[in-house]
């Protein structure tokens, strides 16, 4: 391996680790999906949980934090997620926050979205630019852009572009 100042704490974690840098990674999970057990190249990443981003590949400058946070992430760059299992299914989005249990939790593609509060922008697959701050907010969005819902299921059903909704 050709790395260097990386941190790896539990079973199997950073398993496949040959020239990353700068990745701090402490959890666990089995010898298949243990915390950043994929990771080869990624720089500047911090994982702590189970299994959190436990298919990260060569993302950098993500921080993944909570059980299963980022857990399928397989690339993308500078991401914030933390609780369980937020942004559950992220491949490779960058420049997304998702804070919450299961905020964002099927965001695959999307880029610079914001999901605060438990389910937020939970259904929301490819959509980019958009701001979700509340308990399931633009909860059924797919491939929405450009859309804020702020309040309890503000936006709920919306499946549409550049709106703005706000309370419950």
């Amino acid at each position: 391996t050709t790395g260097s100042f990386n941190l790896a704490i539990g079973p199997y974690t950073a398993y496949n680790l040959t020239s990353g840098t700068r990745n701090v990674v402490i959890g666990n999970g089995d010898s298949f999906e243990s915390s950043g057990r994929q990771l080869t190249t990624g720089s500047d990443n911090t994982f702590l949980g189970f299994k959190s981003g436990r298919a990260m590949q060569t993302g950098s400058g993500n921080t993944l934090i909570g059980s299963n946070a980022g857990a399928h992430r397989t690339t993308g760059i500078n991401n914030l997620i933390l609780g369980h299992n937020s942004a559950f299914n992220l491949d490779s989005g960058s420049y997304n926050i998702s804070l919450g249990p299961e905020a964002g939790f099927n965001l695959g593609i999307g880029n610079y979205n914001i999901f605060s509060g438990y389910q937020a922008g939970y259904s929301n697959s490819q959509g980019s630019q958009n701001i979700n701050i509340g308990y399931q907010t633009g909860f059924t969005s797919i491939n929405n852009t450009d859309n804020i819902h702020i309040g309890t299921q503000a936006g709920y059903l919306s499946q549409a572009d550049n709106n703005i909704f706000i309370g419950n």
